[in-house]
């Protein structure tokens, strides 16, 4: 079982086992919350009949009840008395917070009981519901070697969980080459440079768990990325994201909504502000192996620069994305249907900024050795501008792209959770606009540090 949470140092030695317990018959609920603490520094000595003895002693408040079962089938599964280990992560995963590593340990029960119909059931449903990356590559790793040879001797390596930290995140720092460095809001290109550069981006999010109500998942998050350019000015795009996240499963489903304000900068100057909304829902249609998600978004992107007016109006978002799964190895279809209503450019030419879009898009992912995470994508768009833009002979054309993007990744995981990637996008616009008409690859390096 994984390293989930701090060792309490507020433990302190009382006595010895039969004293502590005489004197917690005698001031029960007083000592209550010492004999939880006692049996926490039991486990951690090895010690697991006390450790049991204590737990079971221990009187927590309602709220801390699903910790306490965690402890208790931790020690029951070092004592190898499985089936009530099983009946004490049964009672983890009635907490929401808790529940992803109370799907991980029951999936290690159920293996040692040999029920191995159930082992992968668990270990998918960790996968599913954990936000936490080190947690997610031990379920990842787990699933895929007991699908090889049902092996799970190994996974034996329980600790106490005294408290778990309702917040959760991960940084990703970057440095690249760019061929040819766009100005982008969004999805939009607003101008190409016909320039290369270097750069460096930063990213972090930060996600913090609140309690849960009537069976639904309630969590604010944000994150901020900054980007620079080596050599060109008045490219680099800087955002800070907050929001919250509403989960919950209805039937076979499991949804979720999330609403953003997404504030942003071009040169250190403010550009736009963006309140966000998005809907989605999945389920699995055959368990473990192939899933569907489907998503709504609808954004209200507003100019905060006189410069960008033209840029303020909706943008509606649907799609439609099909996984299917094999262990680490996957495989992803997308169809995406997007529709803005802008201002548009008024002068010193009309000019469409409300493009109606298509998009496929293709992912395959898969080990590579025992080192190495290998993906591969392809993306493919076509844009139908609502109104014509007017040329400089007094004439009209109908702005349309159709744009290519491919997109190789290799990745090394390291047991923390954290990651080292290398990836390599080559995109080519076709448009009938030649200021849209251009070819960019880009070359990044990348760390992911997950907390």
């Amino acid at each position: 079982m994984p390293p989930s949470a701090r060792t309490p140092q507020r433990a302190k030695r009382s006595g010895q086992l039969l004293l502590a317990l005489i004197f917690c018959l005698i001031l029960p609920f007083a000592c209550a919350d010492e004999a939880y603490d006692q049996g926490i520094d039991a486990f951690n000595r090895g010690d697991y009949e006390a450790a049991v003895t204590y737990f079971l002693t221990s009187r927590p408040e309602p709220a801390d009840n699903a910790t306490l079962y965690y402890n208790l089938g931790a020690s029951y599964y070092k004592l190898a008395r499985y089936p009530e280990a099983r009946a004490a992560f049964l009672n983890v995963i009635a907490d929401p917070e808790i529940a992803p590593i109370g799907y991980y340990n029951l999936a290690l029960v159920d293996a040692k009981l040999n029920r191995s119909d159930q082992v992968a059931v668990w270990l998918q449903r960790t996968i599913e519901s954990t936000d936490n990356p080190k947690l997610r590559t031990l379920a990842l790793a787990l699933l895929e070697r007991y699908s090889t040879d049902r092996e799970m001797d190994r996974a034996d390596s329980a600790i106490p969980l005294s408290t778990t930290s309702p917040w959760s995140g991960f940084i990703v720092g970057e440095t690249g080459y760019d061929s040819n460095v766009l100005l982008l809001a969004d999805n939009q290109t607003l101008s190409t440079s016909d320039q290369d550069d270097f750069f460096l981006d930063a990213f972090g999010y930060v996600r913090r768990r609140l309690r849960s109500s009537g069976g639904i998942d309630m969590s604010m998050e944000g994150s901020a990325y900054i980007t620079k350019y080596q050599d060109l000015d008045g490219y680099d795009i800087d955002t800070l994201s907050i929001g919250g996240l509403l989960e919950n499963d209805i039937g076979e489903w499991s949804s979720s909504g999330r609403t953003q304000l997404i504030y942003s900068f071009l040169d250190g100057d403010e550009f736009t502000l963006e309140p966000r909304l998005n809907l989605s829902a999945s389920r699995w249609l055959a368990a473990g192996r192939s899933r569907l998600r489907l998503r709504y978004e609808v954004s209200r992107i507003n100019d905060l620069s006189p410069l960008y007016s033209y840029l303020s109006g909706w943008r509606h978002r649907t799609d439609a994305r099909m996984s299917w799964l094999r262990g680490k190895r996957r495989l992803h279809l997308m169809y995406q249907f997007e529709t803005n209503y802008r201002e548009e450019l008024s002068a010193p030419l009309f000019t469409s900024y409300s493009p109606v879009r298509n998009s496929l898009r293709f992912e395959a992912e898969s080990p590579v050795g025992a080192l190495f995470h290998a993906t591969f994508e392809m993306r493919y768009s076509h844009s139908h501008y609502m109104n014509p833009n007017e040329q400089a002979d007094g004439g009209f054309l109908t702005r349309n792209d159709d744009q290519l993007m491919a997109i190789a990744r290799l990745s090394h995981a390291f047991p923390d959770g954290n990651e080292l990637s290398f990836e390599y996008q080559r995109t080519e616009n076709r448009s009938n606009t030649d200021d849209y008409d251009y070819t960019q690859y880009t070359a990044i390096l990348g760390v992911l540090l997950s907390f």
